[in-house]
């Protein structure tokens, strides 16, 4: 009885120890994150923007209740890592008063607020496909520390989608992209040049998504004026039959000929459709990413392109997408015969291009080039200083300025084709790369890959006669040993 009476002592004491450590360990925060992908780490990068922060920033995430999740988990280790990030999580049908006054869509969506700005993280900014079907990527810190980053900018970056010629815009076709964008950190407006007469001065990026009638040359002017002023231009051209000599002067202007032709690559395609190319991606800025991961963009209807070769042009051309060698460019667009033609161009044919221009050519010093309105752009070094890159004088001086990124499609963009493989990260890879952004956040997505096990008939067999039949016969062999020796006491 005596001892049974300390037996039971001994454990009320071990298991009060336990909740005690347990306790503490809640209250004082302290955590080990012991996943292989330091999921439940933050980044250098992103503790220093905590440190950084100028004030403290309203975070307002709209989440089921209970769900828990990643998105969940990552904001708490932002509120944990500074008190100036002021987490409130929201079930958006438990309060949908809060959810109507914030004109919340979707769950995981995460509101950002300072100084009577916000910035808004869509669910589409925070997952990816990983490198198999396995996986998954997560984005959510990549684009949570992005936000705040841009709350704390004087000038937030803005793109203009160019209108007035049948292009799409975020109005319609485009409206998954921006919001893509939005969450991004991008402020995104429409620009009619014929009413405007300008490109505005804040604007980051021009895009020309899809033009289906040609610019009308005071147009081609003023657009030619912001480039060569510093401004940076994405230009989508779908194919077409007809003359648009106003777009292809400008094309020409950035060392870049549209082909008016629809290519046909029987061999790196989507399903075996010959008519939606898979390109091979060529080493840049742009598609490094893509290349590691091994994602594919998908081009349905493109045309080629050709880089000019040009003596002392004051820029340069580099190709970004390339078809296979048996692609060809269809010059006749009438019938569903797809049969290459002498007159047919062969490939590889070049499907995409950067524009960059040499920093001698460049106007300006201290790492600006001056529009023509007399504001100052920031060249492609200006982000790398802010992230605080370290690169010896000579690699930054030598860095070309991006200019420009020319496609031979628009449709890669619109509906379910954005979410193709890597047709989102191209365009926001290129987007970046000419805002010169693409090494302000340099943030690794972690992947989410379910463990699984690979249950052979042999390990089947050694699992059934281990748990099933050795465990149980051990443990009832040690009782008996136990009630055998008290038994000879």
């Amino acid at each position: 009885m005596r001892r049974g009476g300390e037996s039971l002592v001994l454990t009320v004491a071990v298991i009060g120890i336990l909740v005690l450590v347990n306790v503490l360990v809640g209250r004082a925060g302290w955590q080990a994150d012991l996943s292989a992908e330091g999921r439940f780490t933050l980044s250098p990068q992103s503790l220093k923007v905590l440190r950084e922060l100028p004030g403290a920033v309203q975070v307002t995430a709209f989440v089921r209740e209970g769900s828990g999740g990643p998105l969940e988990d990552l904001l708490q280790q932002y509120a944990r890592a500074s008190d100036r990030f002021r987490l409130r999580l929201v079930d958006p049908v438990k309060e949908p008063s809060v959810a109507q006054q914030y004109q919340i869509r979707q769950y995981d969506t995460v509101v950002l607020e300072q100084g009577g700005r916000d910035r808004r993280v869509e669910p589409a900014n925070l997952y990816a496909p990983g490198a198999t079907q396995m996986q998954a990527e997560f984005r959510g810190e990549q684009a949570v520390t992005r936000a705040l980053v841009e709350l704390g900018r004087e000038q937030a970056l803005k793109v203009y989608f160019l209108t007035g010629h049948g292009e799409s815009t975020p109005a319609d076709r485009l409206a998954a992209l921006s919001g893509l964008l939005e969450g991004e950190g991008y402020t995104v407006d429409t620009l009619n040049l014929a009413q405007e007469g300008s490109v505005p001065d804040e604007a980051s990026v021009l895009v020309a998504a899809g033009p289906q009638s040609d610019l009308d040359p005071r147009e081609r002017e003023q657009i030619q004026t912001y480039v060569d002023g510093g401004g940076r231009l994405v230009l989508l051209m779908d194919p077409s039959p007809r003359d648009v000599p106003g777009w292809s002067g400008l094309a020409e202007h950035l060392g870049v000929r549209l082909q008016k032709d629809v290519v046909v690559d029987p061999q790196q395609s989507f399903f075996l459709d010959p008519l939606s190319p898979m390109p091979t991606l060529r080493y840049h800025d742009i598609t490094r990413d893509l290349q590691e991961k091994q994602m594919r963009v998908m081009l349905p209807r493109a045309r080629s392109l050709e880089i000019l070769a040009q003596e002392d042009a004051p820029v340069e051309a580099a190709g970004l997408l390339e078809t296979s060698l048996d692609a060809w460019g269809e010059t006749s667009f009438q019938g569903t015969d797809l049969k290459k033609d002498p007159e047919d161009a062969a490939g590889p044919m070049t499907l995409a291009v950067a524009v960059t221009r040499p920093v001698a050519a460049a106007s300006g010093s201290g790492g600006k080039t001056e529009s023509a309105s007399g504001a100052a752009r920031p060249a492609a070094g200006a982000a790398e200083a802010a992230s605080g890159a370290e690169e010896a004088p000579e690699a930054s001086q030598a860095a070309p300025e991006p200019v420009a990124v020319v496609v031979g499609n628009a449709s890669f963009l619109e509906g379910q084709v954005l979410g193709f493989q890597g047709n989102q990260d191209f365009f926001l890879n290129a987007l970046n790369w000419l805002a010169g952004q693409e090494q302000l956040i340099s943030i690794r997505p972690k992947t989410l890959e379910n463990p699984t096990v690979e249950l052979t008939s042999r390990l089947v067999t050694r699992l059934f006669y281990g748990f099933v039949v050795a465990l149980p016969l051990a443990v009832l062999l040690a009782g008996g040993a136990v009630w055998w020796r008290r038994r000879a006491l």
